[in-house]
């Protein structure tokens, strides 16, 4: 794939790298507490890296669905539609070739601090109906967040449900695993799951090893097996992370009503040329998004499909600081 790599930067110090192979996140620099800028996500410094490793969806932009598929069909109008079976037997992320991760998107914009990337999905891409048009903006903002903004419209009727897929290490140049990290999640219930597939249910959070309602360091918990779908309580913070080592945290916003959380079992385990690690627990992925399964409590979380004349948005802040 014939990719380009960008580079944006903010007066206040802050900078990303980003590439239009899936409108993808490769770093992003903030400051920690002794004003040392520092990279806080996961990724390759071979960049031949993210096609031979694409399942791994390091920084990638998601879609048309995130998520699973159960048995790879979703109805419409009484009609079944058969995706792609990218994860025996379900469909996952939007399926294989050509899903939203493993195409050369466009830039249609570029300032110094933004970019804004557009792609075309076309109709009966991995199943799916309709010609959908994607744009995924990302901004460096003046209060030290980078705003990530995914919209998209389409010629017919289609469910979208997008999302952004950076891993999240806040130690610094990701010289350690997750474990020193203090997670925060704004939720008290959780997606029941079978096979890592909603079954409609929703379950109480208190008291058990996901209760991070409050601040929790991730070593009293058995957080490398973290791969859970949370229901946020509110549009607005739905996460915290901290690392007490460099002092930074991480909030992020989100109107979605639930949030994915992964530290990244099955990532593959690479040692990048700069000394940093990529594998297993080596990074969070944090992805506001909706669920592609009937939910029988909550039928407000399921993934809605969207029709000529809509504009599908999905609008996430993630705000960096050092003050606690």
């Amino acid at each position: 794939m014939n990719s380009t790599q960008i580079t944006l930067r903010h007066p206040v110090g802050t900078s990303a790298v980003l590439s239009t192979c899936g409108a993808r996140l490769v770093k992003l620099h903030v400051p920690d507490k002794h004003g040392i800028l520092t990279n806080v996500v996961l990724g390759f410094s071979n960049p031949d890296h993210y096609e031979e490793f694409q399942d791994d969806l390091i920084g990638a932009t998601v879609g048309r669905l995130a998520g699973r598929v159960e048995n790879a069909t979703f109805i419409r109008d009484g009609f079944t539609y058969p995706l792609t079976v990218n994860s025996s037997p379900h469909h996952l992320h939007g399926g294989g070739e050509d899903a939203l991760d493993r195409v050369n998107w466009q830039i249609s914009e570029q300032t110094e601090s933004e970019v804004t990337f557009t792609h075309m999905s076309v109709d009966g891409n991995n199943g799916y109906p309709g010609n959908l048009t994607v744009t995924a903006r990302y901004s460096l903002t003046s209060d030290m967040s980078l705003l990530i903004e995914y919209t998209a419209t389409t010629d017919q009727t289609t469910p979208v449900n997008l999302t952004h897929h950076s891993y999240w290490n806040l130690s610094g140049a990701n010289q350690e695993d997750l474990s020193g990290h203090v997670l925060k999640i704004y939720a008290c219930e959780v997606l029941d799951t079978h096979d890592l597939i909603p079954t409609g249910e929703v379950s109480s959070i208190e008291g058990t090893d996901l209760d991070y309602s409050e601040p929790t360091a991730l070593a009293k918990r058995p957080w490398k097996e973290l791969d859970n779908s949370f229901i946020s309580n509110e549009p607005g913070v739905v996460a915290e992370l901290w690392h007490p080592g460099t002092g930074i945290t991480l909030s992020l916003t989100s109107q979605q009503p639930v949030l994915q959380v992964y530290a990244g079992k099955f990532l593959s385990p690479i040692n990048n040329e700069d000394g940093s690690h990529i594998g297993p627990g080596r990074g969070l992925a944090l992805e506001p998004q909706h669920v592609n399964s009937a939910i029988s409590r909550r039928p407000e979380l399921q993934t809605t499909l969207f029709e000529p004349g809509m504009t599908y948005s999905n609008i996430m802040k993630f705000a960096f600081s050092t003050a606690r």
